[in-house]
C-alpha cells in the first residue's frame, strides 16, 4: 500500500470509529475505543481528541478554539531557502 493510500485509509478509519461512537452513550464510549482501536493508542488519543471537540462545540456547531494549532502567520518559515 502506498502512503498517501495508508494514510487515507487511517483517516476513514479514525473516522468510522468516531461516528460509531458518537452512536453510543458517553459512558460506553472508553469500553468502545479500547475494544475498536485494538491497542492503537495514537488512533484512539486521535478518536478522543475529535470526541471532546465534538462535545466542546457550542449550539451553533463552533468551536470555542482551533482542534489543531496552527503557526504564527507573521513568523518567518523555517523551510524558506531551504
Amino acid at each position: 500500500m502506498s502512503a498517501p493510500t495508508a494514510e487515507a485509509a487511517r483517516h476513514r478509519r479514525a473516522m468510522d470509529l468516531f461516528l460509531d461512537a458518537l452512536d453510543r452513550p458517553a459512558a460506553g464510549r472508553a469500553a468502545f475505543l479500547a475494544a475498536a482501536c485494538d491497542g492503537d493508542a495514537a488512533l484512539r488519543d486521535e478518536i478522543e481528541a475529535l470526541l471532546a471537540a465534538h462535545d466542546d462545540a457550542d449550539s451553533t456547531g463552533r468551536l470555542d478554539r482551533p482542534l489543531l494549532d496552527r503557526p504564527d502567520p507573521s513568523a518567518p518559515d523555517p523551510l524558506l531557502g531551504r
